[in-house]
């Protein structure tokens, strides 16, 4: 699965075109386990979704901050994928 997804992402790199991640699926695979690439999490995935302009990943991020200021319902998963 990891070397299905590194493929993805360099062949699909934004040039003519790009990848999102589909959330209910396995992603950010290590040789581990599945949602433990915390570089795939913490940057790619952010950034392919601000991909495109427009309002997008930054301000969905905004108004969770603004309305769950104390991250009652965060998790450590979740704040590496919203930082």
């Amino acid at each position: 699965a990891r070397d299905l997804e590194q493929w993805l992402l360099r062949t699909f790199d934004g040039t003519r075109a790009g990848m999102r991640v589909e959330w209910s699926k396995g992603w950010a695979y290590t040789a581990d386990a599945a949602w433990s690439d915390q570089d795939l999490i913490g940057r790619v995935v952010p950034d392919s979704l601000r991909a495109g302009g427009g309002p997008g990943w930054d301000e969905a991020v905004a108004v969770l901050d603004r309305y769950d200021p104390h991250r009652v319902f965060g998790n450590p998963f979740l704040d590496g994928l919203l930082k």
